[in-house]
């Protein structure tokens, strides 16, 4: 009897030290477990946690102002460099009769005056989009802005027309078929009968929500972490048609900018000049390429 009562003491002292070293052990995995069970608690409730996305570091971008400023110097000055490839002159030379380094007599006027008009119609569109957007009243402002965008696009024609006229009196056909046919069909191929990209290389709206100041912070789209299928679906069509439209409107504003400045005076040289073909071809490569850098990071800024 005295051992019968020894035995059950030890045997609980036993226990207890078998239960003190499980609780130690097994103190984490109980604590995950139990948060394994929390998580797939909610999960079977339908209470599933917003996915997180890195946060998307604010990028400064030149305003369009400021972007079609630097475009209209860089582009007249890539103007004047292709000019000066196929009119330089000898002036330096003893016997030479010429006093300046270019032939100017040799360049049309008309042909200087279309491109400076194609090359600026941005600039202007910007220098007066600001202004109408601190001047007119709120509710005014989508008319006022494609009233805007109508009247300069006459005046634009107008001019270029103007210029097209006389270019085609002093030069063959073919020679202003070449160089409006290109800039003329690849547009409508690619934008229809919009007259917005002609002037505009944002794809943000006119204006949005009756609020002054996001309509220049809504330029880029905003992402929003949704777990409903048709409005992920709808997100990334929304995207998709967004990335589509900045890659158009980069790759004609680029490749119109180069065709205009580099080629268009190629063009109009006469027949008896002389020119080095190896520096004009690398001059439309480099200055093309530099414009397609310029509108990328314009349109694609992260």
């Amino acid at each position: 009897m005295p051992g019968a009562r020894r035995n059950p003491g030890r045997n609980g002292a036993g226990r207890m030290q078998l239960n003190s070293s499980n609780g130690l052990s097994g103190g984490h995995n109980s604590s995950q477990s139990l948060n394994d069970d929390k998580k797939s608690n909610d999960s079977s409730n339908g209470r599933l946690l917003a996915p997180k996305h890195v946060p998307i570091p604010a990028v400064p971008v030149d305003d369009q102002l400021t972007f079609e400023a630097l475009s209209l110097g860089i582009s007249l000055l890539a103007t004047g460099l292709q000019l000066l490839n196929l009119y330089r002159s000898v002036w330096w030379l003893p016997q030479s009769y010429n006093e300046y380094s270019m032939n100017f007599y040799l360049i049309d006027p008309y042909l200087l005056v279309f491109i400076f008009t194609m090359v600026s119609r941005r600039f202007v569109y910007a220098l007066l989009r600001r202004f109408v957007d601190a001047v007119s009243p709120a509710r005014w402002l989508p008319t006022i802005q494609r009233t805007m965008r109508i009247i300069l696009l006459i005046i634009v024609m107008i001019i270029l027309l103007w210029c097209l006229y006389y270019m085609s009196e002093k030069h063959s056909s073919m020679k202003v078929f070449y160089l409006c046919y290109p800039s003329i069909s690849v547009y409508f191929l690619m934008f229809g009968v919009s007259i917005g990209p002609f002037f505009d290389i944002s794809t943000a709206p006119l204006y949005v929500r009756e609020d002054r100041k996001t309509k220049f912070l809504l330029d880029k789209p905003l992402h929003n972490c949704s777990l409903n299928a048709p409005a992920i679906r709808a997100e990334v069509s929304s995207l998709r048609s967004d990335f589509n439209r900045r890659l158009k409107r980069a790759l004609f504003a680029s490749s119109g900018s180069a065709y205009v400045c580099a080629i268009a005076p190629v063009i109009f040289v006469p027949q008896h000049l002389h020119f080095n073909f190896s520096w004009i071809a690398k001059h439309i490569v480099f200055f093309w390429v530099g414009r397609v850098i310029a509108h990328f990071a314009q349109a694609y800024p992260v």
